[in-house]
């Protein structure tokens, strides 16, 4: 259900007074109490990205209408979500001891230094030009704030990997998705 009524109701939204933000730092600081690091290495979070984070606020019908009706406001929102998202992700990352000198993502794939890792599900709804204007902006500037960074998205999107290929910093982990044909056959949507 999209929890955004007005443009500009999260303007005023600090993320480190919510309570899921102090649960996450909490659990955080007593699972680090509790185990052995060294033993059993940590993962960091697997957060959802500026366009998944849209998407569930806004619904995809009202989301992708905005791209035309509202395209500044959704630019703004979209900055103010990547500030939301960035400054968890650090959060969490920041308080987790690096394994052989980096850290390991939600998949458990290790990558040197702070780590992160965000998933853009609904990518596959835009086209090559209003992701580059809309989207690829806030991806760029998530991973310019870690060191490695691994984006989980499916092979649907497939259309928009060389823009995900001009960002510094970025693995891509891709679900091939299949497609269920009327004779109830599965197939898996090809990759390039």
């Amino acid at each position: 259900e999209p929890c955004v009524t007005a443009w500009n109701q999260r303007d005023d939204y600090v993320v480190e007074q919510t309570i899921w933000y102090q649960r996450l730092i909490e659990n955080t600081r007593r699972s680090l109490e509790a185990i052995d690091p060294e033993t059993y290495p940590f993962n960091c979070l697997g957060i959802r990205g500026p366009v998944d984070m849209a998407r569930g606020m806004l619904g995809a019908e009202v989301l992708c209408a905005a791209v035309y009706d509202h395209p500044q406001e959704l630019k703004d929102l979209l900055e103010r979500i990547t500030d939301i998202i960035i400054a968890t992700e650090q959060a969490h990352s920041r308080m987790l001891p690096l394994y052989e000198g980096g850290q390991f993502n939600h998949e458990g794939v290790w990558g040197p230094g702070l780590n992160a890792a965000f998933s853009v599900d609904a990518a596959w709804i835009f086209s090559p030009a209003t992701y580059e204007e809309f989207f690829l902006p806030c991806d760029a500037r998530f991973c310019d704030a870690f060191d490695s960074t691994v984006l989980h998205l499916h092979s649907a999107s497939q259309h928009l990997f060389h823009l995900w290929a001009q960002v510094p910093k970025l693995a891509l982990q891709c679900s091939v998705d299949e497609l269920r044909l009327s004779t109830g056959e599965r197939k898996p949507l090809s990759l390039p």
